[in-house]
């Protein structure tokens, strides 16, 4: 009788430990989805704020493509070299006209190959007006 009740009472014992060791581990389920949710949430801003630090790259790097060829016009109005003034403020205008045309960050590698684009072309067509010029004045 005795070694019955015992064994009743180490069952009900075990049962309770079953049952609270059940409810432990629901409880750690809801956590764990708790969790990834949290996770998830945190990707999807670190996604989103990538998203805006490249944006914000993108559009320092042309208004810094602006101010150089905005000192390039001054530098060249300050030598009284009006033809090199010229191209730079025509490379200028194709940069706005450009940037105002794609403002969506979808073309951002098509707005940075047209800004090398126009810089080549400045390039070019300076190394072009002052050769001419020196051949015409000399």
């Amino acid at each position: 009788m005795k070694s019955s009740r015992k064994l009743r009472e180490g069952i009900e014992r075990l049962k309770e430990d079953a049952n609270k060791i059940r409810e432990d581990q629901r409880c750690i389920r809801e956590e764990q989805v708790k969790m990834r949710e949290k996770l998830e949430e945190i990707r999807n801003d670190c996604e989103f704020i990538k998203n805006e630090a490249e944006e914000i790259t993108q559009l320092s790097q042309r208004t810094q493509s602006r101010l150089d060829l905005i000192f390039l016009i001054l530098d060249a109005r300050k030598n009284n070299d009006f033809v090199k003034a010229n191209i730079y403020s025509t490379a200028l205008r194709l940069l706005l006209n450009n940037n105002n045309n794609n403002t969506s960050s979808d073309h951002s590698d098509d707005d940075h190959n047209n800004n090398v684009c126009i810089f080549g072309y400045v390039s070019m067509y300076t190394s072009y007006v002052l050769n001419y010029y020196s051949l015409v004045m000399y």
